[in-house]
Parts: C-alpha cells; sequence; structure tokens
C-alpha cells in the first residue's frame, strides 16, 4: 500500500518501554476489516517523519493494523476498568479470551510477553512475530499525537531505530483509533517480519446529508 502525504490534523509507551496521553464518533466497523482515513494518514505522517530522517518507509500491515485496532476497540469499551492502579495503557482486558489474553501490563515490563504476542494471538497463529506497541490517549488532532511521541525519548525511539531500538528494522506498521470520551486512544503497533497478507482497503467515508435549508445558506 503506498502512503499518500496528506494534510495535517493525538501518550503511554510501549514496546515494552513507559505510558502518555490523543475525538472521533462512536465505533466504526469491526477492527480488521478496513483502515479508517485518519489512521491511515497517521500511518503517512510518521512514515513522512522517518523520511524526514533518511529512514525507509514502514510498510503499513492488515495483522497489525487489525491488532491496534482492537486495540483501540478494547480500549473504548473496557478502558475504565483496565487503565490504572498500577496498569497502563499496553493492558488488555479479558472479554475476549478467544482473541487474546487479557492482563495488567505493569510499568516495569516485566510482562511484557502481554504484549508481544498479540500479533500472534489475535492473527490466530499465522503471524508468529513479535510485536511492540506505543500508545497515547488524549487530544485527538493527528499532528498532536506525533509530537507527543516525537517529545517523548522512548516513543522517539522507536519511531526511529534508535537506543536499544538501532538493530530492529521495521517491516511492518498498523494503526488503531478509537474514541476515549471526548478524546482519542491511539495505538501504533511495530514488527521486524514483513506481513504477506492483502492490504485493508481505506474504509468508506460515512456520506454527509443536507436538506433544503443548506442551499439557502450559501452565498
Amino acid at each position: 500500500m503506498k502512503l499518500l502525504r496528506r494534510g495535517t490534523q493525538t501518550f503511554s509507551l510501549l514496546v515494552g518501554l513507559a505510558a502518555c496521553q490523543l475525538v472521533t464518533a462512536g465505533s466504526g466497523p469491526e477492527p480488521g476489516t478496513c483502515i479508517d482515513p485518519q489512521e491511515f494518514e497517521l500511518a503517512a505522517l510518521i512514515n513522512q517523519y522517518r523520511a524526514d530522517n533518511a529512514l525507509p518507509a514502514i510498510p503499513v500491515s492488515t495483522v497489525l493494523t487489525t491488532v491496534a485496532q482492537w486495540h483501540g476497540e478494547d480500549a473504548r469499551l473496557n478502558g475504565g476498568t483496565i487503565f490504572g492502579g498500577g496498569c497502563n495503557l499496553h493492558s488488555w482486558s479479558t472479554t475476549r479470551p478467544e482473541l487474546w489474553v487479557g492482563g495488567c501490563y505493569l510499568p516495569d515490563h516485566s510482562n511484557a510477553s502481554l504484549m508481544w504476542e498479540k500479533p500472534n494471538e489475535i492473527s490466530a497463529g499465522s503471524y508468529t512475530a513479535t510485536g511492540f506497541e506505543i500508545a497515547y490517549v488524549g487530544q485527538g488532532v493527528l499532528s498532536n499525537i506525533l509530537t507527543a511521541w516525537q517529545n517523548s525519548p522512548g516513543h522517539n525511539a522507536v519511531l526511529l531505530n534508535e537506543g536499544v531500538w538501532e538493530n530492529y528494522s521495521w517491516q511492518a506498521m498498523g494503526v488503531g483509533l478509537a474514541p476515549a470520551g471526548d478524546d482519542r486512544y491511539a495505538y501504533v503497533w511495530f514488527s521486524t517480519a514483513a506481513d504477506p497478507s492483502a492490504p485493508l482497503d481505506v474504509c468508506a467515508m460515512e456520506p454527509m446529508i443536507f436538506d433544503d435549508r443548506f442551499e439557502q445558506l450559501l452565498p
């Protein structure tokens, strides 16, 4: 899937590292059905940031996008009960045992496999590579999300393969966005294994509905 650079338009760390903060309407299609235009755009913004730093683009992965979307949906529905008390944004509920193993992700990363195994779990074993995640909840403007990650040394290192991530070559990326009250959850997943799956289509935009009064407002 070719990523296009489009106009700019919002933190927990990750991948087995720390936590931070990202508005859309209600829930959309079931995760893994398509990639939302804003998810597509956030992936494009990340790849543009990498290009600005002389790094190659990361292909958008169907499996990792599905994982990211499920995590966003889980956070939307269950965040009030699974986050807090030491459990950060990398935590998962226990509401979908047929899809994933739930649990509390701790700040010391002592249970990092709770993250690493999600692509394998949610793909039912078709994608066995380890997955790494960066996460955010807060204001929903896409450029603000990326800026928050850029300003966090741990997150920025993942985006640009720096520090402990220097020897990782990202071959797949997935993006999921979900409402969080008046804000938004944002999850991005990375892996070193290419995803052979067919790319997801971009979700269709909701049609705009007008009535006769609309034309009366035109100059």
